[in-house]
């Protein structure tokens, strides 16, 4: 092939890809070619582009970190994106950083608003996350989204401020809260401002801060996505129906790191291991060889809590 190639183009340069197929195939070809071809290895964990000339020189290039978008990139592993937020919509990305302050106070406040690992009584960012969660449509039981929703609240100075910020960040409208009896909480009713409000309050908070801390890097909008929702690249599923929704997801220095977020208390009630081996397995099948997985969770793991083992032992490895 390489005798045939030079008399059908003599005196034409020739570049050898031996980036793919097998070791053995690169090799053949890369030895057949010697002296003939400049050959180009695309060294995508180096984040370098390897050139062999005909003469035997070898400058490297160093690669662009945003070679690939989020969307290229898993156009290339199989999957079309059906949709997610991003910078690019102005109007979104003004409307998550203005209620900041909210998001910043529900993530570093989570281990004394939401239930302790161990401690059954729920506490007061565990009542809203699950009111939130139950408002939210269900397709599988045929469930349209419920606005209105309620509970027992203590009028305590936490529970006031929470109700407030909530009102102030136009999460929800408080319908009634009853004076308390006794020392007894009141029943409080609240009515959800809109769908994406409900999400935010059940766990959509969490993903909204890895979005902009992600955003504060300086990353083009192109290369980051939250709620990124994949479809095969050949399904015959309907629209709507999505292989997976990816939380946040990072497409940067050539490869894909994937974000799962949980704000609610699956890994602390014994089923990390599931969020791990589910994490794993999006890695791989959407990041492909390179891809990160990373779980962030707004709760501590402690040595000393037994639903915790299992997870910090896999991070270690």
């Amino acid at each position: 092939l390489a005798a045939e190639i030079t008399l059908q183009r003599p005196g034409q340069a020739i570049d050898l890809n031996v980036t793919g197929g097998t070791k053995l195939m690169s090799q053949a070809f890369s030895t057949a070619f010697a002296g003939q071809a400049r050959m180009v290895y695309c060294n995508t964990q180096g984040a370098a582009l390897e050139v062999l000339d005909a003469e035997g020189r070898a400058p490297t290039l160093a690669l662009a970190p945003d070679l690939l978008n989020l969307q290229d990139y898993l156009f290339a592993q199989g999957f079309d994106v059906s949709g997610f937020q991003g910078a690019a919509d102005a109007q979104w990305l003004a409307m998550i950083e203005q209620r900041l302050p909210l998001t910043l106070a529900l993530v570093r406040e989570a281990q004394r608003l939401r239930l302790t690992p161990g401690y059954r009584k729920k506490q007061l960012l565990t009542m809203l996350h699950g009111m939130a969660a139950d408002s939210l449509p269900a397709r599988s039981q045929h469930r349209p989204f419920h606005p209105v929703c309620e509970c027992l609240a203590p009028h305590s100075p936490v529970w006031a401020i929470m109700v407030e910020l909530l009102q102030t960040h136009g999460i929800a409208e408080i319908l009634d809260w009853e004076a308390p009896e006794g020392g007894q909480p009141g029943l409080l009713r609240l009515r959800w401002t809109s769908e994406d409000a409900a999400r935010y309050l059940a766990g959509g908070y969490l993903e909204e801060y890895a979005f902009l801390c992600a955003h504060a890097l300086g990353l083009p909008p192109g290369q980051i996505g939250m709620n990124v929702r994949l479809r095969l690249a050949d399904s015959r599923l309907p629209e709507g129906y999505d292989y997976q929704e990816l939380d946040v997801v990072l497409a940067w220095g050539n490869r894909l790191w994937v974000l799962e977020c949980k704000a609610g208390v699956q890994i602390h009630n014994g089923a990390g291991q599931d969020v791990l081996n589910k994490l794993d397995t999006l890695k791989a099948r959407v990041g492909g060889a390179l891809g990160e997985g990373w779980l962030l969770t707004p709760l501590p793991l402690r040595e000393d809590f037994e639903a915790h083992l299992p997870v910090i032992e896999r991070a270690r490895n």
